[in-house]
């Protein structure tokens, strides 16, 4: 079953916000610990991230398919790398 297009760009919007004001709120309690600054940095990219892959594969954005499958991929390893950080930081 396919989900229409603008609820998908309202369910994007919707995690898409929540997850910053998570990172925003974890990055408040504590802004000088390094697990929280880490968090907050994956968290960001894990939205840019979603995004642009959610736009990378709709048809309107075909002419702009492959610079945008090069981002998305240089942001999972940029992801993953703040992932790794996270996971050593961790107490």
């Amino acid at each position: 079953m396919e989900l229409s297009f603008y609820l998908q760009i309202v369910i994007l919007i919707v995690v898409g916000v929540s997850n910053t004001l998570l990172a925003i709120v974890v990055l408040k309690n504590n802004s000088k610990s390094v697990t929280n600054r880490m968090y907050a940095i994956l968290s960001i990219v894990t939205v840019v991230w979603l995004v642009l892959t959610f736009f990378s594969s709709q048809p309107t954005f075909i002419n702009y398919y492959l610079q945008l499958g090069r981002v998305t991929i240089f942001l999972a390893t940029v992801q993953a790398t703040c992932f790794f950080l996270l996971a050593k930081n961790l107490p």
